[in-house]
């Protein structure tokens, strides 16, 4: 594992997921983002610190993430849990960056939300910023201040813009701006999923992304049972699976019951 997500850092200063109403907040002015840990089990726990700050009705209002971020191998797939969906970018990037997925597989996007707005800034416009992605590893402490001449990668490109450009809503346009992925499947209907299976049956292979918000009780016009199987179907053919907890979203115990549900390890 490269040494991104190594340890927790947190973000203080008007960047990423730090920037919804950063200038009306006072009670939270920083957002902590948990560190990686290799897993044998798909088991989450809630963080003790704010992942993700807003406004909500006028009241400030901070949302625990989960500590630590997960990531389980099962059969040469990796199975990635996380809190805030930007995240997903990273995972993505390096799982093809280090040639464990193939460039332009498609993408089963399940979710409550689209998440398909548009950046401020698209990956080939910082990919080369070596001051400033520099800056942000030393004020995470991932670097220290006398390795001046440390050259910027590509990884630490995408890690400088998952965590300082996207937030919850925009992770994915960037994916297909850099034919990261191909076609893109959003299920967020009771349509949409009835329909999704057939659509994956035609794909050469796909990433299987999840947002556990799409159990929370807005979603749950969706038949529960129907929503598991489908998923479980899912993951069975999927070269990657992503998981959110959108702690803004879903209240993690909900989140973590809907977790605890899938079967994300059977083979077909």
């Amino acid at each position: 594992m490269s040494f991104h997500y190594k340890k927790p850092f947190k973000l203080k200063s008007e960047i990423g997921n730090n920037k919804f109403s950063f200038d009306k907040r006072e009670l939270y002015k920083e957002i902590c983002i948990s560190s990686l840990k290799e897993s044998s089990e798909i088991h989450i726990n809630e963080s003790t610190t704010v992942a993700f700050a807003e406004m909500d009705n006028d009241k400030e209002v901070g949302f625990k993430g989960i500590d630590p971020f997960i990531v389980k191998t099962h059969k040469n797939k990796k199975i990635y849990v996380f809190d805030n969906h930007n995240h997903a970018f990273f995972f993505i990037y390096k799982e093809i960056f280090e040639n464990q997925i193939p460039f332009g597989l498609d993408m089963i996007h399940i979710d409550q939300h689209k998440d398909t707005r548009t950046p401020d800034l698209d990956f080939s416009e910082v990919k080369n910023w070596q001051a400033d992605i520099r800056d942000l590893l030393y004020e995470i402490n991932y670097l220290s201040k006398e390795a001046i001449d440390y050259e910027v990668t590509l990884l630490d490109a995408a890690f400088y813009y998952t965590n300082a450009v996207l937030n919850v809503g925009n992770f994915i346009k960037p994916l297909q701006k850099e034919s990261l992925i191909e076609n893109l499947f959003i299920v967020d209907s009771t349509y949409s999923l009835d329909n999704i299976e057939k659509q994956a049956v035609s794909s050469r292979g796909y990433i299987l992304d999840i947002d556990l918000d799409f159990f929370s009780e807005d979603m749950d016009y969706i038949d529960r049972k129907r929503k598991i199987e489908v998923i479980n179907n899912l993951a069975k053919k999927a070269s990657l699976i992503t998981i959110c907890t959108s702690p803004f979203f879903i209240d993690f115990e909900k989140a973590n019951e809907a977790l605890k549900e899938l079967n994300l390890c059977v083979d077909i």
